[in-house]
Order: structure tokens, then sequence, then C-alpha cells
């Protein structure tokens, strides 16, 4: 009989280099833990220290006999969604919320964004996580549709955090969302966050992680 085991108690903190990416709508997406991203994903940048909230609703609809009792409850509705808030203001993160049609210019020279409903679309997704209990968990979102845009606050102490909420839709084969997991193996090391330096030539000290799941 299975005991208790503290080791899967699951800390999630982000991959270091990036965790949450972003991509068209229709990208192929990784189907495991550890295989390189397509160069079509790109990495949102730094997000909050509330971190990643995700939700599932299920809906049942009850169906009730004659004399008043429930006799069935077929499902009505499902949602899966995911909350979490972006720190960086760029052209990705401007277009992902507006819309990349609404957002003209670069991060080089300066943009605008365009306040409109048109032109906002759905995205391919992957959010990227080292569990402290030694694995990797990579979440795949195959159609992510941003169902909610919170207040954001300008202040002049306080970072704006642009906090979305992605709501995820069936693929073609009915699914929302599929979570990988992956050991982390003995030899590769995951360098905590407050460890990491910037080394000034360019490098990240990201730690990437092969199809074998060993540093690359």
């Amino acid at each position: 009989m299975a005991t208790n085991n503290a080791n899967n108690i699951a800390l999630g903190a982000p991959k270091i280099g990036g965790a949450i990416f972003v991509a068209p709508k229709g990208t192929e997406c990784p189907t495991d833990a550890t295989s390189p991203l397509g160069d079509l994903f790109q990495n949102v940048g730094y997000c909050s220290e509330d971190g990643l909230k995700r939700k599932e609703t299920i809906t049942k609809k009850p169906v009730v006999e004659w004399g008043g009792s429930t006799v069935r409850q077929p499902l009505d509705k499902y949602e899966a969604t995911w909350s979490f808030g972006m720190l960086e203001t760029s052209t990705l993160t401007k277009g992902v919320i507006h819309g990349e049609k609404n957002v003209e210019g670069d991060d080089e020279t300066g943009f605008a964004v365009v306040g409109r409903p048109e032109y906002r679309s759905e995205h391919a997704w992957v959010i990227e996580q080292i569990l402290d209990d030694g694995w990797i968990r990579r979440t795949v979102i195959y159609r992510g549709d941003i169902n909610d845009i919170a207040e954001v606050a300008s202040l002049p102490k306080d970072p704006e955090t642009y906090n979305i909420t992605l709501s995820g839709m069936a693929n073609g084969e009915g699914i929302t969302y599929r979570e990988y997991y992956r050991r982390i193996s003995n030899d590769v090391v995951v360098t905590p966050p407050d460890e990491v330096t910037d080394p000034g030539d360019g490098e990240t000290g990201d730690t990437n992680l092969g199809d074998d799941g060993n540093a690359g």
C-alpha cells in the first residue's frame, strides 16, 4: 500500500530563462516534456510573483425525473483556464493582448497600439516549470484564447502588470491541453533563480534540456 511521500508535493517554479511561450494559431506543438520548442514560439518574458493559476470548471445539467429525484448528470460545459501576469511591455506582449495587427512598429525604434476589437486571435501556448519534487512539467495549450484582461495600474513604484486569463479550446482531437512530466536526471543541474547571474557576454545561464532530458 502506498504511503505518504513529501517528495510528491510539487512547488511550481518557472523554468530559468523563460517559462511561458506563445506562437501563432496552428503552430505545431511539442509532444513531450523536453524537446526544443519550434522557432515560432516566443518567450513572453518575466511574469509576476503571483505565479500561474490553473482552473478547470465542469458544469453538469441534472436530469430530474417526475418524482423530483436527479437520475443523471450529463456534462453541460467544460472549461480549462490559466491566469498569469506579464511584466514586460513589448510588441510581443501587446500583440498577444491587443492582436498583432493592432501593434504597429518595433521594439527598437518605437511602436503604437491601436485599440479596436478586430484582429485579436487565439494562440498556441507552452508553459514550462521545474517542480521542486524533481520533475519537469510542460503544459501545452493548443488553442488558448484570452477571455479576460485585468485592470492595469500605472504607478511610479510598481510595475505595470498585464494580468490575463487564457481559456483553452479543444483541438481537432477534442483535447484542450496536455501536461507532460519528466523526471530530472541526476546529471541535470537546474540553477535556482537567486543564483543566476548575468555573464555579460550574451549568455543566459539557462538549463537547456535535450531530447534525452540531459542538459545541452
